[in-house]
């Protein structure tokens, strides 16, 4: 990254709260990808192209691909130190990375996003082209930039072996409230909080996730029904790979689209 894109690096600071922690004390996965989307809104409000900005010409932003390594996941009133910075239009996507660093100065966790601007009015996207001027990003480093790529909803079924150790499973949820956003949308994170809540078993006690991809395919409001289903499709000695797919009942069409990395849970 030249000087010129460096100064466009957005430095914050972030404290692990006691809401944002599971039962061993370390940040969940849904908190640290909170964590990036109010960074991301904070510098691109410094930047002239945040919420209130788009908001004057009819548009919002809305995620679209997520793409997250977790080296480590901190640990409760932890300090870290998160930089954020535009990494250049894909069109027809915004990209936009993250790095979020301890205070010893080791990479906790690294993540890639694309973003679409959204009219608020007919709900279609808007070329980016006409609200971020690409020249000025051209330098910038684009992190987990490859993994941003299409993914289709998987099969449902049961799982390959019996001896998975993450089984397939199918459940049905109705969104309520408190899954909504300020779009009057279910939150991205949420799906993802929806998505570990499927797993019984070993998942909780026994793994941990190391690395997820999202793609967001369609809105979700109150009342909603969708479904939600793993399907399992490799498994090592040092991994296990599967796909969460969720969709609105009744045909009504895919709603997200996530491959999920899980590894033996690290003390």
């Amino acid at each position: 990254m030249n000087h010129a894109a460096e100064q466009l690096v957005w430095d914050e600071p972030v404290r692990i709260h006691t809401f944002d922690v599971g039962p061993d004390n370390r940040a969940t996965a849904p908190a640290l990808g909170r964590y990036l989307q109010e960074a991301a809104s904070r510098q691109a409000a410094s930047l002239g192209f945040g919420y209130d900005s788009l908001g004057e010409n009819d548009l919002f932003w809305v995620l679209s691909r997520l793409a997250v390594e977790v080296y480590r996941y901190p640990r409760w009133n932890e300090e870290l130190s998160l930089y954020t910075w535009p990494a250049g239009l894909a069109p027809p996507y915004a990209l936009r990375s993250f790095r979020l660093i301890s205070s010893l100065g080791d990479t906790v966790a690294e993540a890639g996003t694309a973003w679409l601007t959204i009219e608020a009015s007919t709900r279609r996207p808007r070329r980016i082209e006409t609200v971020i001027d690409a020249t000025l990003y051209e330098q910038a480093e684009r992190v987990l930039a490859d993994r941003l790529t299409r993914l289709r909803l998987p099969e449902r079924g049961k799982s390959a072996t019996s001896t998975e150790p993450l089984q397939a499973w199918e459940e049905t949820r109705r969104v309520r409230p408190s899954d909504l956003d300020g779009q009057n949308h279910t939150n991205n994170m949420t799906y993802l909080e929806w998505i570990l809540d499927g797993f019984d078993g070993p998942q909780p006690s026994e793994f941990e996730l190391k690395s997820f991809r999202m793609n967001f395919l369609k809105e979700t409001h109150n009342d909603d029904l969708v479904e939600l289903w793993y399907t399992p499709l490799d498994t090592t000695e040092t991994e296990t790979v599967g796909m969460a797919g969720i969709a609105l009942q009744n045909g009504g069409g895919p709603v997200v689209s996530t491959e999920l990395k899980f590894v033996p849970r690290r003390s």
